[in-house]
């Protein structure tokens, strides 16, 4: 089972959550999960969302003047909070779940990425 905190996807997505969505668990009653995004918070079937995973991409989608914006990175490290320890070709940074993007490697590679 997800246990609150955990750092999720959605496998589908809608115009609310665009494809790459990452949300961290809140609260779970059987099958059945509260996911908070950045823009709203759903509930799910545990069956549809995906756990995020050190090694996972992710691109940048914040506002840190260190990081620029959209640059591919590695998940290194998931904390209980949803934080996430993200490596970029500028350096390792502790980044909120809701200011990054998962990219699967197909999409990764059809942006632009190399990694």
């Amino acid at each position: 089972a997800m246990e609150p905190g955990t750092v999720v996807l959605w496998s589908r997505m809608d115009s609310e959550l665009p494809r790459g969505t990452m949300g961290v668990v809140t609260t779970g009653e059987g099958e059945m999960l509260r996911v908070a995004f950045k823009n709203g918070t759903w509930q799910f079937k545990e069956s549809s969302l995906t756990k995020i995973a050190i090694n996972d991409l992710v691109a940048y989608t914040g506002t840190s003047a260190q990081i620029p914006r959209g640059v591919c990175g590695r998940v290194r490290n998931i904390s209980a909070a949803g934080e996430i320890a993200a490596e970029f070709p500028q350096g390792m940074w502790e980044v909120p779940y809701f200011a990054l993007r998962h990219l699967d490697p197909i999409t990764a590679k059809n942006e632009g990425f190399a990694f």
